[in-house]
């Protein structure tokens, strides 16, 4: 598969990124892209390291001004162990990624992070809004957990009538030969060229001004491909993920929860949470390890059909005392506070789930504190 040859790019870039720190490295540089749309339309931003270099955990803020209905926030990983999740509020996102292997940020020409969304229909062309990374907010560790000195780069996105991909499908499966991938945004002409980064393209079929459909000359991967829509000097860049149907959480917390999946699936995994100090038990209330905890799952069906999952609570030894089902629809994600699903109040140690069908899944862990924060938790 063509998949491959990022792979040994992104395993270049550790050796070398490795190297380069015991030689007097000196940070981390991170930008984020100018971009230009329509108003109304769906515009990407794009958080990239201008050089790669191996991260094993990163934490911040991004400030998207400009922009509304967040339609999907994904990952640009070659690990495909790395996760994590995002909190949105308003304009501002955080997030929070861990990378065991510490493969995030090596990927040569990739963003780290891309952040869909719909611009200001009421704005009006030739209006600019800043696009930042909060510097007092961001971390990022080496593989060693030294944390990077930092170099930012913000952009700008600009309001103008220019040609626009607002999202690519599929976006997260392997395509073959002769398959049709369908590329949505607005200002396509019947002159508009498609080029697919680890591709070729045997057709490219004009539908619309808002569509293009392509015909693939050989087997691709699709998840986090890059594709340029390009109509004479004009030119358009966007990464495919895959956009699912959300089914969020009632916690007041969780259901601002973007879950980042890494792209391991599972038929069975088991949430372990870290064991809370001591607490009284509560009447009512959500299911917490301390006065400001709580815990909960995210679970993705990227299947052709609904798959039914048993999702169990575990106790301290390891044995499940509470069980649940769960129907995840056709590309849909689902993320559910523990009482939610079992509507007990005792922390859990853990949670299984075992399905019909693989699952992306992830453990969430929820604070209250300070304004609110969630951490993500791998699956074992």
């Amino acid at each position: 598969m063509i998949r491959s040859i990022r792979y040994l790019f992104a395993a270049a870039a550790l050796l070398g990124a490795g190297a380069a720190l015991g030689d007097g490295f000196a940070g981390l540089s991170l930008r984020i892209r100018d971009e230009s749309a329509p108003a109304g339309s769906i515009v990407q931003v794009k958080v990239d390291v201008t050089e790669p270099k191996p991260i094993s955990t990163g934490k911040g803020k991004v400030k998207t001004k400009g922009i509304s209905n967040l339609h999907g926030i994904a990952l640009g990983s070659e690990d495909p162990q790395t996760y994590g999740v995002a909190l949105v509020d308003g304009d501002e996102l955080t997030f929070a990624i861990h990378s065991p292997t510490a493969l995030f940020g090596t990927a040569a020409d990739y963003p780290i992070l891309t952040i869909a969304g719909v611009v200001d229909p009421d704005a009006h062309s030739g209006q600019t809004f800043p696009q930042t990374l909060d510097a007092g907010a961001l971390q990022f560790l080496t593989p060693a957990g030294v944390q990077y000195p930092l170099e930012l780069k913000n952009g700008t996105l600009t309001v103008a009538n220019v040609i626009t991909i607002g999202d690519v499908s599929p976006g997260e499966t392997v395509v073959p030969a002769g398959g049709v991938v369908h590329i949505s945004g607005v200002n396509f002409t019947p002159d508009t060229r498609i080029q697919l980064s680890e591709s070729q393209v045997a057709e490219t079929r004009y539908i619309s001004s808002s569509r293009i459909d392509v015909v693939l000359a050989r087997s691709t991967d699709m998840r986090g491909i890059r594709v340029r829509a390009r109509s004479g000097n004009a030119e358009s860049t966007y990464f495919a993920y895959q956009r699912t149907a959300s089914s969020p959480s009632n916690d007041d917390l969780l259901r601002r929860a973007v879950p980042l999946f890494a792209p391991v699936t599972y038929t069975d995994a088991t949430l372990r949470f870290p064991r809370p100090a001591p607490a009284k038990r509560r009447a009512a209330g959500p299911a917490r390890g301390s006065g400001h905890q709580t815990y909960g799952f995210a679970v993705q069906n990227l299947n052709a059909s609904a798959v039914t999952a048993t999702v169990e609570l575990l106790d301290f030894a390891g044995q499940p005392y509470a069980v649940n089902t769960l129907t995840i629809e056709p590309n849909q994600t689902v993320v559910r506070e523990a009482t939610e699903a079992f509507g007990l109040v005792v922390a859990p140690y853990g949670i299984r789930i075992r399905s019909s069908a693989p699952l992306h899944i992830l453990g969430l862990t929820a604070d209250r504190s300070s304004g609110g924060s969630v951490l993500p938790l791998p699956p074992s």
